[in-house]
């Protein structure tokens, strides 16, 4: 059920893999990822803009109150069910790949100040107005379809994945 432009062109890509499958025999597997972390990672993305405020001593700055969820899901475990997902799967498939833990922005930003030992601050921001378009309250994925095709899914806690990301 897509509410917002990004989450409609997102399923406009299934569907037309979806008839690429039917109508041309090709396998197509399409990944819903799951607010992906990790190295290198574009700082307009929370968890690194997070990291780099702490890192910078600045305060770490939530929009709204922070108790919109999301599901982090480690970029080591996206690649493995990405690479296990294009070598077992054939047809048209649609899999969730996701950490299976519902964790608020505002935790995120506290585990952020724990785990590196950070002295900032967390300040609670009103949002940009234009953010208010297309946010969702609550983002958390199940993956066990993926695990009974291939086998796995996705296993690195946040606590682990931040850990190694702080010391990176």
């Amino acid at each position: 059920d897509p509410r917002t432009s990004y989450a409609m062109a997102k399923r406009y890509n299934e569907l037309y893999l979806a008839a690429l499958n039917e109508e041309k025999g090709l396998d197509c597997i399409a990944l819903r990822y799951f607010n992906v972390y990790g190295p290198r990672q574009d700082n307009r993305m929370v968890t690194p803009r997070f990291i780099e405020q702490a890192l910078t001593g600045k305060d770490i700055t939530v929009f709204g109150t922070g108790e919109q969820t999301r599901d982090f899901t480690h970029i080591d475990d996206t690649v493995k069910a990405t690479i296990l997902a294009g070598e077992k799967i054939s047809g048209f498939e649609i899999f969730n790949v996701a950490n299976e833990n519902e964790e608020t922005i505002l935790n995120l930003a506290k585990k952020i100040v724990s785990i590196g030992g950070f002295s900032s601050e967390i300040k609670l921001i009103e949002a940009p107005k234009k953010r208010y378009d297309y946010e969702v309250g609550r983002r958390f994925g199940n993956s066990d379809k993926l695990l009974n095709a291939v086998g796995y899914k996705p296993d690195t806690t946040l606590d682990e994945g931040l850990k190694r990301l702080i010391a990176q």
